[in-house]
């Protein structure tokens, strides 16, 4: 499942009301769903992998500007079998029980590097 993130900053205005030009270089790979300035969507362009954004900031106001990403492969996560999901569910639950009791126990960290080391010289 790959979901990206949306991008987030935060700018805060001067002594007085003044209109900005916010760029930031885009990889083009992923597609952006939309531009939001203090969650009100806003037009954009996309120029040579840049992305320009007009904003009026008022003073001493913060302003956050969001860009959220497309879903590249939405159809992965209904797609995903009962075997693949049960599979995920053990491994999450072995990691958490080797990070909660094996990692923290001296002994038991010291038998499963052992045993680890055993298995590695006899493959």
């Amino acid at each position: 499942m790959l979901v990206s993130k949306p991008w987030q900053a935060k700018v805060t205005g001067s002594s007085f009301e003044e209109m900005y030009e916010i760029t930031k270089t885009e990889k083009g790979t992923i597609p952006i769903d939309s531009v939001t300035i203090n969650d009100e969507k806003v037009t954009y362009n996309i120029r040579d992998n840049i992305l320009t954004v007009i904003v009026n900031i008022k003073p001493k106001e913060i302003t956050e500007i969001v860009i959220v990403y497309k879903d590249q492969f939405p159809e992965n996560r209904q797609n995903a079998s009962i075997i693949y999901k049960t599979k995920v569910l053990i491994r999450r639950y072995l990691s958490e029980f080797r990070d909660n009791y094996i990692n923290k126990n001296k002994i038991l960290h010291s038998v499963s590097q052992k045993l680890a080391q055993y298995r590695w010289y006899n493959q």
